[in-house]
Formats: C-alpha cells, sequence, structure tokens
C-alpha cells in the first residue's frame, strides 16, 4: 500500500531537523540543532511485506543540499504495539559548502519479527503509511 504526502504539507509535518546527538556525528531529530546535520523531506513511504513477520518501508523524498546523507530509524512502539515510529533525517559535512537545491532520494528500512496484526507507520505524530501482516 503506498501513502503519499503532499510536498509543502511535508515540509510543515516533517521539519524533522536532526538534532542531539551522539560522537559520531550523526544525530536523531527532536531534541536541539546540531552543526552538520539537517532535514529530510518526506514525500511517500510503501510498505512491502518481506514474508509472515517483516516489512521493508521504502522512503522516498527530498534532502536540502546534494552534500546531505538519508538516515533512518524505524522503532515498534512499546506503548502502542501495533504503530510504527519512522524517524528520518539527514547529515551533511560541515566542512563543505554544498549548494541549496533539493536532491531526491530514495531509501529503505527492514522491520522484522512484527506478530500478524494491522499496523500504522507515524512520522512526526502523522500517519503516512499502513500495512497488515
Amino acid at each position: 500500500m503506498r501513502s503519499s504526502v503532499p510536498k509543502i504539507a511535508a515540509v510543515a509535518l516533517l521539519f524533522a531537523v536532526g538534532c542531539g546527538g551522539s560522537d559520531g556525528g550523526e544525530t536523531s531529530p527532536g531534541l536541539g540543532v546540531q552543526e552538520g546535520t539537517g532535514v529530510a523531506y518526506v514525500s511517500a513511504v510503501d510498505a512491502q511485506r518481506l514474508g509472515d513477520d517483516a516489512v521493508r518501508l521504502e522512503i522516498q523524498g527530498d534532502l536540502p543540499t546534494p552534500c546531505h546523507e538519508v538516515k533512518t530509524s524505524a522503532q515498534v512502539d512499546p506503548t502502542r504495539p501495533t504503530v510504527i515510529n519512522l524517524r528520518v533525517w539527514s547529515t551533511a559535512p560541515s566542512d563543505r559548502v554544498c549548494e541549496q537545491v533539493l536532491t531526491p532520494f530514495t531509501t529503505s528500512i527492514d522491520v522484522h519479527r512484527l506478530p500478524r496484526a494491522r499496523y500504522s507507520v507515524i512520522v512526526s505524530g502523522r500517519e503516512v503509511a499502513s500495512f497488515e501482516t
């Protein structure tokens, strides 16, 4: 099943500024701005079954520059076991100057060991896809 989010809505919906951080320079959204990290504008998420208990989330969108690299994580919500929280952000080297032009990306992430159920995929508090195992 494929779900699309209009790009204008994606900018407001997924203001996923990479923030807070680990020692490796990669960060996750939502904690505070860190140099070298940035947004990833998600335009579509497609859930493809990989078997009885797994799914591949195909993610399409745009990065703010060609220097940015997309990062993802997916985790089943411990308080709502049929919700998968998908986080999408980007990192960029802080020592390079890069033109500000939206750059398309496509990436995927696999989620395993899913009991039989109907799942919702959530990005920044909004459902962007759903699927059944």
